[in-house]
């Protein structure tokens, strides 16, 4: 039994150091994978790396691997302090996407996980 557990928490970890290393190549450099700091991101924060991400998996499983799942959904810190500031809401979806606003209030959002984020543009002639 504790051999399909030690399988499981390596399976995750090397899970997680992939889909962090995608996440890298989604928004480009500086950005190294997902934020490490609890709560959101900061002004800054290029995030941890993917060898950080399995290690930490590695060794702190059941704090580590949760927090993997909430911060990949969130878009990094550099992105949005490119935008005017730190994200303002936690992700929510509607109508097909996903949607987040930042500080100064401007809205973003992507379809799929493996998107970037885009800036909203309201159509021309909408209020």
């Amino acid at each position: 039994m504790e051999g399909v557990i030690y399988l499981v928490i390596f399976g995750t970890a090397v899970w997680v150091a992939i889909d962090a290393s995608q996440y890298r190549s989604r928004y480009g450099p500086p950005v190294k994978g997902p934020s490490i700091a609890f709560g959101p991101p900061k002004p800054g924060d290029t995030g941890g790396s993917p060898v950080l991400w399995f290690f930490g998996c590695i060794l702190i499983w059941i704090v580590a691997f949760p927090m993997y799942l909430v911060k990949r959904s969130q878009p990094p810190a550099e992105l949005l302090t490119k935008a005017g500031g730190v994200q303002q809401s936690q992700p929510w979806f509607e109508n097909g996407a996903w949607w987040i606003r930042d500080v100064n209030g401007k809205l973003w959002w992507r379809r799929l996980e493996t998107e970037p984020w885009k800036e909203f543009v309201p159509p021309a002639g909408s209020s």
